[in-house]
């Protein structure tokens, strides 16, 4: 018959035939018993057998420390174990208590909690063994607590794996099995679990894209649009991305992200980020655009991220190379522009080369060039909105001015567009492409023949991926609503041609100085004082000259030539009679304008408010005229350059 194995039940050691073990037995010794079931977080019952190593423990450490944590008894099992405390035997020549010594411990309560396995030898997520095991941190224990609410005992080991600067994975913590129990802890303990709990609550109540803890998958996507891992791989690519004094690199990549995908105000982005004002949250956008541009794009967009042989091998569709190419690889790229509006701007020559007829809003356009299979191969440079830059334009400019795209397509390429390109299929054509496009209707016509319909949904089924690309991109807020003008005038320094710009802003001396209140007094608002800053400075030429016509006969008669600031081809003449020995609003006669509210005497027209604000008032004052700082990142498709290639050499 197999001897039985006898294991101490404190340690769980093995105990040898004829090793010296100590049974359980109806003498008791409370502070040994109450010490090693906190010691080594097990139940000790009547019968059980300890090893002589786990007894020394006790009478070795200071009795006087409060006990950590104890163990908490199985329900079938707590009444013996509670009434077997009284019946513990001692070895002998040890007595219940050693004289001089206190066996007093703290006094311990029942909690009911949802319990992880005890366990020191083994990785308590996945129950296995490791030699590289690590003791579970205090933070991670309150994390357990306070997301799953299960008590992790302090004792209990886990893989490296499933820890991250002190907290665990999220997959670790699902993977955690608990049993509900009753866990005796003692008063300072619970206390210092509420105040662990407080502190990783805390944590995660901010965001935090330097915190692993403070934000889970779906944070990071909800924000960023972007998984965790993907956050951390772009992240790894922006070496130029500095930390500052007010924010690391992630939390300004974080920011970048955050505006576009959300569209939130940089007002909002500096609360929500904890970041001292508006200004930080921009420049630190600034920066990880910067970051971006240099270090990110140019690797997985343009012309040059990827070749030729590469693109027709992993990102041409099997339907797209039967339809139109069969017999050959050629590159097949589907071509559309989209819009992202922008607010008006004061500027009115920037405002009227924006403004879309054909949306009736202002409006910038970037063009995608896109794969058959979505795959995004090039953005162009957004397009100003007017008639002169529409898809077939922008198409001409950007293989004017684009020597990538001139050295990447082969004759015998295929672009495939819509309707919007029909005056740049002559253009593709002669370059040696392909074109491939919906038809159009006959004059007269009520329908396609069977020939042109079928043909149109070859197009169509290979065309909406680029649609589909663009609404990839508007999921992406920013580019959904309306993008703001930052506007900042330039600063004023000292120029050469100064002087001679001050001698003709001082022409007109006799014409009556106008204050702020004699234009109101005038104008009846402030409206029309509102957009004489912009006439005026569209109406001064590139050297700062004021045009002003006087009459040769009528003394302080005045005409002038506006600019309309909605139609480049109409200008407005005004006149205006004043009387120089006058002061004040008083000494403003007369004016008419051939504006459509030109005719007035109640009130005047913004075109009469912007001479008379000019003349009386902004030529003795420095003056800067209204700036669209970011103007010159707009192309625009009517200025073709002087030379442009004719063929796809």
């Amino acid at each position: 018959m197999a001897s039985r194995i006898i294991s101490c039940a404190a340690c769980t050691r093995r105990l040898r035939s004829g090793q010296h073990r100590r049974r359980v037995g109806n003498q008791s010794n409370r502070a040994l018993l109450t010490f090693l079931e906190a010691k080594f977080q097990r139940c000790i019952n009547v019968g059980d057998f300890l090893c002589s190593p786990c007894c020394k423990l006790y009478y070795r450490q200071d009795r006087s420390s409060p006990i950590a944590e104890p163990a908490s008894p199985n329900p079938s099992t707590s009444a013996v174990s509670s009434h077997s405390r009284s019946d513990f035997s001692q070895p002998s020549g040890l007595s219940e208590e050693e004289p001089g010594t206190s066996s007093s411990s703290p006094e311990l309560f029942p909690i009911p909690l949802l319990k992880a396995i005890t366990t020191h030898a083994y990785c308590f997520v996945r129950k296995t063994k490791n030699k590289d095991l690590v003791v579970i941190p205090g933070p991670a224990r309150s994390q357990a607590l306070l997301e799953r609410i299960v008590f992790v005992p302090k004792t209990n080991r886990c893989c490296p794996e499933h820890l991250v600067d002190g907290f665990f994975v999220p997959e670790a913590l699902q993977m955690v099995e608990a049993s509900e129990q009753d866990v005796m802890l003692s008063g300072d303990e619970v206390r210092q679990l509420f105040e662990g709990v407080s502190a990783v609550a805390k944590r995660q109540a901010k965001i935090d894209f330097d915190d692993p803890l403070a934000l889970d998958e779906r944070g990071y996507f909800n924000l960023t649009g972007l998984r965790k891992d993907q956050f951390d791989s772009l992240i790894s690519c922006l070496s130029t991305l500095r930390n500052t004094k007010n924010r690391t690199g992630r939390t300004a990549l974080a920011l970048l992200l955050t505006k576009l995908r959300t569209g939130l105000s940089h007002e909002v982005l500096a609360t929500i980020f904890h970041l001292p004002d508006f200004h930080a949250v921009s420049n630190a956008i600034d920066s990880a655009r910067v970051a971006l541009m240099k270090e990110f794009v140019p690797l997985h967009l343009g012309f040059t991220h990827i070749s030729r042989e590469a693109f027709i091998a992993e990102h041409t569709t099997t339907l797209a190379r039967e339809l139109f190419s069969p017999d050959r690889d050629a590159a097949i790229v589907v071509v559309d522009g989209t819009y992202v509006y922008i607010e008006k701007s004061h500027n009115y020559t920037f405002q009227r080369q924006a403004f879309s007829m054909h949306k009736h809003r202002c409006l910038v356009k970037p063009m995608l060039i896109v794969a058959t299979d979505g795959y995004i191969l090039d953005v162009t440079d957004p397009h100003l909105a007017n008639g002169k830059n529409n898809d077939a334009s922008i198409l001409k400019y950007t293989w004017a001015v684009n020597e990538d795209i001139r050295a990447w397509m082969k004759p015998e390429d295929i672009f495939v567009v819509d309707r919007g390109f029909r005056d740049a299929t002559e253009f593709l054509s002669e370059l040696g492409f392909q074109s491939r496009m919906p038809a159009f209707l006959e004059k007269g016509a009520s329908q396609h023949d069977a020939v042109e319909a079928n043909e149109s949904r070859l197009v169509t089924k290979i065309r909406w991926v680029v649609e589909s690309a663009n609404g990839l991109i508007k999921t992406f807020k920013f580019f959904q609503q309306v993008v703001r003008n930052t506007q900042r005038p330039p600063r004023k320094t000292d120029d050469p041609d100064d002087l001679a710009i001050a001698r003709k802003m001082l022409q007109l001396a006799d014409f009556p100085r106008l204050s702020v209140d004699n234009l109101r007094f005038i104008t009846l608002g402030v409206y029309q004082l509102k957009q004489a800053r912009s006439y005026t400075a569209e109406h001064l030429d590139e050297d700062g000259s004021y045009e002003v016509r006087v009459h040769r006969e009528k003394e302080g008669l005045l005409r002038v030539k506006i600019q309309s600031r909605h139609v480049q081809s109409k200008a407005y003449n005004l006149w205006i009679l004043y009387e120089a020995t006058t002061e004040g609003a008083q000494s403003i006669k007369a004016w008419y304008c051939k504006c459509r509210t030109g005719a007035r005497v109640v009130g005047c027209c913004a075109h009469i408010a912007a001479v008379l604000w000019y003349l009386g008032q902004a030529r003795f004052e420095a003056f800067s005229a209204p700036a669209y700082r970011n103007a010159h990142l707009f192309l625009d498709a009517a200025l073709l350059p002087a030379t442009q290639s004719g063929s796809s050499d």
